[in-house]
């Protein structure tokens, strides 16, 4: 019976791998796209116990199978130029922050556009926030430049200041429409730079991704033949009066 639930557990966490390496294929030309990476680690680990004259003693373990993990690939974006003065991309490891319903959330998506109100906003009407993680506004009738640091300008002076983010990648949450949540935000450091004209691409690796789908899908097969063998093990077992 361990076997059995071990594999099935092993069955599930190949499912859960295929998947991610699924979304991250199919989402490979999807503007800010992060990909996911996960990896397969072992479940609760229980202990054996003896129970003798002379006390308890832990004799060895047990596993209750195997899990799978993902997280949020944070390195830098290829950088795609649009030649749209609305278009914002992220150089190096950092985000954009927006305003949604449910509070400030993180993108690398910067294929803003400006509203009548003179905010520039994502695909979903979001709206960019400043340093100060307020709406960022410029006058919508003339023309703006963005510097490498994010200093918005127009006609000479500056209107405003991009925010720019970083956060370890475990404390992301991916919501919906490439938003990420994080309660570990910062600004980020000189190193994360903001290019006007270009959106930054998906950060997926096809020749990684190849790789992910093939070591998945062989061990959903290895361990899809393990089931349906030991299964075919026990109704014979059960046949037989072994097993009640």
């Amino acid at each position: 019976m361990d076997a059995l639930y071990t594999a099935l557990s092993g069955i599930m966490a190949q499912t859960g791998a295929l998947n991610q390496v699924s979304g991250n294929i199919a989402n490979q030309m999807s503007s800010g796209y992060l990909a996911q990476v996960g990896q397969v680690v072992d479940g609760i680990q229980q202990s054996v116990l003896r129970v003798g004259p002379q006390g308890t003693q832990t004799i060895g373990t047990i596993s209750s199978g195997v899990v799978y993990t993902n997280s949020v690939n944070t390195s830098a974006s290829p950088i795609q130029s649009t030649g749209v003065p609305t278009d914002l991309a992220v150089s190096g490891n950092g985000f954009f922050a927006v305003q949604t319903p449910i509070g400030v959330q993180y993108t690398r998506n910067g294929a803003f556009s400006l509203n009548p109100q003179g905010q520039l906003v994502n695909p979903l009407g979001n709206p960019l926030l400043d340093v100060q993680q307020k709406p960022l506004r410029v006058n919508p009738h003339l023309p703006f430049q963005v510097s490498s640091a994010g200093v918005v300008t127009q006609n000479g002076r500056q209107v405003g200041a991009i925010g720019l983010y970083q956060m370890p990648a475990p404390s992301l949450v991916a919501t919906s429409g490439g938003l990420y949540q994080s309660r570990a935000a910062r600004l980020a450091g000189p190193g994360v730079t903001v290019v006007q004209g270009s959106v930054d691409g998906a950060n997926v690796s096809l020749a990684r991704s190849a790789q992910d789908l093939i070591r998945a899908q062989s061990g959903y097969q290895s361990l899809t033949t393990l089931v349906n063998a030991e299964s075919k093990r026990m109704s014979i077992a059960v046949g037989l009066g072994i097993l009640a």
